[in-house]
């Protein structure tokens, strides 16, 4: 992105998160609410490689979906359509795949699908939650956040989901990782003795 275009949610009066599309040159900005009842929102929205969507999370009666609108808050797209979450959408670097969360099969586990929805496949099967997946720069990697190990930490796989390492390892929460844009650092907001900060980590 070129940092013409910014996307997030709002609440206002009513149970609703709309998404808010904001264009910086022209000074103007659209607004996409997303259809249902009242308590339908929108989580989590991240852009295309090329600005032309904007992938997210829509909760909605029948539960949670990936889906994406274009610049202009229209051609709404579901790309996911199964029972339960789908949420967490990351796009690959190269702008070709989405790994996200869901509990298509019973614990949220990571899938990766191509940007139109297609071909899931799963990357984890574990009794736990494992959330918030992002790719490493390179797309080499994925780091997520998994409680398998009793409490939340970061976990880093390859990116077809095999050789996942524990990243961090403390008794407290540590979650929402971010690389930076080199690959050689890490970002997390973690729990030390009972506070929640920003923690910065090296990547080996």
């Amino acid at each position: 992105s070129d940092g013409r275009y910014h996307a997030f949610c709002r609440s206002s009066t009513s149970r609703q998160l709309v998404l808010i599309i904001k264009d910086s040159m022209l000074q103007s900005e659209v607004e996409f609410l997303p259809p249902g009842e009242l308590r339908s929102t929108i989580r989590t929205p991240v852009f295309t490689r090329d600005d032309s969507r904007i992938i997210f999370t829509l909760s909605a009666p029948g539960g949670l979906q990936i889906a994406s609108v274009n610049i202009e808050g229209k051609d709404l797209q579901r790309l996911t359509q199964s029972a339960g979450t789908n949420s967490w959408p990351a796009l690959s670097p190269d702008g070709k795949q989405i790994v996200f969360s869901s509990s298509r099969n019973g614990n949220l586990d990571l899938y990766v699908m191509n940007a139109d929805g297609s071909n899931v496949l799963q990357l984890t099967e574990t009794k736990s939650r494992n959330i918030r997946p992002t790719w490493s720069p390179d797309g080499t990697q994925i780091a997520f956040t998994s409680a398998r190990d009793g409490n939340y930490e970061i976990y880093i796989m390859q990116a077809d989901g095999s050789l996942v390492q524990r990243f961090t390892d403390h008794s407290e929460r540590d979650d929402y990782a971010t690389w930076s844009p080199d690959g050689k650092h890490m970002l997390t907001i973690s729990e030390r003795d009972g506070a929640f900060d920003v923690y910065r980590w090296n990547v080996k």
